[in-house]
């Protein structure tokens, strides 16, 4: 039986019943269909679309295309799976030092790695504007004095299991870098003094995958915040557990921060960085999301918060500097080979 191969769009229920006699027609099985009724024998071919369809030799590609599968490519490096710790971390350091934290009034960075990069990885940089005295790590620093028991205990809330390594570059500018392997939100609390230049509130973690009620915590924290403060999120593990999604409150919090109101679920071991500030409207914030589990991309984010017209704060000069996973994998062959060459790689 000789069949005609057609490479189109697939049909939609504006274009009525689909004449398939002979002929290969595409369309989207996920919306409700059905068979009318036929004489004779009906084949049909229920194809799914691998997450390796773009890892194919060219010659694959070409052999698929001329059957009408057009779903294919040769653009993406197959993934070489967890990229070994050691490897991962003498590559980041490297980017590190080509792609420093910025510095100036308002400027702020964040960057993370999911799990499969070496454990996972995730820092912060703000600039202060002036050498200041160091706070005892995870306590507040300019928080208001609470006026009541439930205040002063929404104020701690994600204090305890806050730890970060502090380093200050060019006298003014904190980079918070948290541990691998730490699961939940990283989240740095910052307000914006007169000259334009941030101060630490606290740094706080809300462990959504070890406590349920952490995302509660979360929502009441962000609910009881003032308006105009700087909020900075990220991850360096995975923020939920596998088999417990992050539920409508966090989100409903991060809109709050000026999240949009369609921003894309947020699943297990996904890298997540966010810059936003109570206050803002939804779709305002800035933030990356990479939904591939065990995805090997870094991401990175750099903007300057200030205060715009009416007082309110707004968010200008973003940059994203994300690495994606070939880039990466790519840098992190490079360290392994030097090792191996016996070249000391830092």
């Amino acid at each position: 039986m000789a069949c005609h191969v057609e490479l189109q769009q697939p049909y939609d229920r504006s274009q009525g019943e689909i004449g398939c006699h002979h002929h290969w027609k595409k369309f989207t099985g996920t919306k409700e269909h059905e068979t009318r009724p036929f004489k004779g024998t009906r084949i049909s071919f229920i194809l799914f679309t691998h997450n390796a369809c773009e890892e194919l030799t060219p010659e694959t590609v070409t052999k698929l295309q001329e059957l009408g599968l057009t779903a294919a490519g040769s653009s993406r490096q197959r993934d070489p799976g967890a990229l070994a710790e050691e490897d991962f971390d003498q590559a980041f350091g490297r980017h590190r030092k080509e792609c420093p934290p910025p510095n100036g009034a308002g400027m702020v960075a964040v960057e993370c790695a999911g799990w499969a990069c070496g454990r996972g990885i995730a820092w912060l940089s703000f600039d202060t504007g002036a050498k200041a005295a160091a706070a005892a790590d995870g306590h507040p620093a300019g928080a208001a004095p609470a006026s009541n028991e439930k205040q002063a205990a929404i104020a701690l809330m994600g204090i305890k299991g806050a730890k970060s390594d502090k380093t200050v570059l060019n006298d003014t500018v904190q980079v918070h870098t948290f541990p691998k392997n730490r699961v939940g939100f990283h989240v740095s609390e910052l307000m914006l003094d007169p000259t334009g230049f941030l101060k630490l509130v606290a740094n706080r973690r809300f462990d959504f995958y070890g406590r349920d009620q952490a995302m509660d915590d979360f929502a009441l924290w962000v609910g009881s915040l003032k308006r105009g403060t700087v909020v900075l999120i990220a991850i360096s593990d995975t923020a939920i557990a596998k088999t417990r999604p992050m539920r409508e409150p966090v989100y409903k919090a991060l809109q709050q921060l000026g999240a949009a109101k369609d921003m894309e679920v947020i699943g297990y071991r996904n890298p997540f960085v966010f810059i936003g500030a109570k206050g803002l409207s939804c779709g305002e914030a800035h933030m990356l999301l990479d939904k591939r589990s065990q995805s090997k991309t870094v991401l990175r984010l750099d903007a300057r918060v200030g205060v715009g017209s009416k007082g309110l704060v707004k968010i200008t000069d973003v940059k994203d500097s994300t690495i994606t996973a070939s880039d990466m994998g790519a840098r992190v062959l490079t360290s392994r080979e030097l090792r191996d060459q016996g070249v000391k790689v830092t």
